[in-house]
């Protein structure tokens, strides 16, 4: 799922939780149920991920991993992190991050652990689309931020690349190297097209404006770049309609569309705080998401969920995978 971006991106401590949230009942008939919800806590998860109720017990912010996607109509990748994402004091935190991928009947099929460096407690790298990407033939893309410190200086951005059965096939340095202070560098990672089949990066040609140039891949291990268009760049992220999006609330993140354009879904927010966008987990507040029909704007599923949850409509359109607390919930869409 793809996020707005965060207002407050430049304070550099809020996580990337902006959320996607999702589903209740299309008929409006009463709060639609899973056909799936399996432990997480199984998988990895650490216990304590989702026990601390209030800002003040822990208060020092750390890079993290919270994402799911549909890798095609049969499987999902969820991704998390099992090292802590906050802490009682601040310090440098080595990070771990665990991919894995789900059956539609929640059994866990493949996994995956890599390390990355988390941070220093104080900033927290906000990147596009949670870091997570399905790219060409079902490969998974990962963007792993650097937190950019003087006293990690062998630290640097990567782009890793998985197979659809998570084995490591491709490790990219996409670091800048040009190191100012403790500040973020540039991520030559743009992210993935909407159809999947290129993975696109930019790189400033001109010193001083920052001119974009695009670079495509269409098959991974990426190797022979492509020449692409800087629009190419503009159009990874869809534009919201706003049709859908319910009265008082802004648009917030897009979980997806079917493959065919027939289906589409939305996430909205209504009065977020400025600390509710740095501090989902902690917010009390919740967002809704709207699942539809492109065509008529009929409402299909409505949901209310925390700030912290994340959503992906399946590529046929036809089912609704949610993190939600533990959990990963796979619902049916009507």
């Amino acid at each position: 799922m793809l996020f707005k971006a965060r207002r407050k991106a430049a304070l550099l401590i809020g996580c990337f939780t902006t959320v996607l949230a999702f589903t209740w009942c299309g008929s409006a008939n009463g709060q639609i149920k899973p056909v799936v919800s399996s432990d997480l806590r199984v998988a990895g998860l650490p216990a304590d991920a989702f026990t601390r109720n209030s800002y003040k017990e822990c208060p020092y912010q750390y890079f993290g991993y919270w994402s799911v996607e549909w890798l095609d109509a049969q499987r999902l990748l969820v991704a998390f992190n099992t090292s802590s994402d906050c802490a009682v004091k601040d310090g440098l935190l080595a990070g771990s991050l665990r991919l894995a991928t789900f059956d539609v009947q929640g059994n866990m099929l493949h996994s995956a652990d890599t390390a990355y460096d988390a941070g220093n407690g104080i900033g927290v790298r906000i990147i596009r689309h949670g870091g997570i990407w399905i790219g060409p033939r079902q490969t998974v893309i990962v963007e792993v931020p650097s937190p950019h410190l003087k006293t990690l200086p062998h630290s640097h951005d990567r782009v890793l690349a998985f197979s659809d059965e998570l084995i490591q096939i491709q490790e990219i340095d996409s670091d800048d190297h040009v190191r100012i202070g403790d500040g973020i560098h540039l991520a030559h990672l743009a992210g993935v097209s909407p159809d999947r089949q290129r993975v696109l990066f930019w790189t400033a040609s001109h010193e001083k404006t920052r001119e974009r140039t695009c670079l495509s891949y269409a098959n991974v291990p990426m190797t022979n770049a492509e020449a692409c268009s800087p629009q190419d760049l503009d159009s990874i992220d869809p534009k919201p309609d706003m049709d859908v999006v319910p009265k008082g609330y802004e648009f917030g993140a897009f979980p997806g569309a079917s493959t065919d354009g027939l289906r589409s879904s939305v996430f909205a927010v209504k009065n977020e705080s400025a600390f509710c966008e740095l501090f989902g987990k902690f917010c009390p507040s919740k967002g809704r998401l709207v699942v539809f029909e492109t065509n008529t704007k009929r409402a299909l599923i409505k949901k209310g969920l925390p700030l912290d949850g994340r959503a992906a409509l399946s590529l046929d359109g036809g089912r609704l995978a949610v993190l939600e607390q533990n959990r990963l919930k796979i619902f049916v869409v009507p």
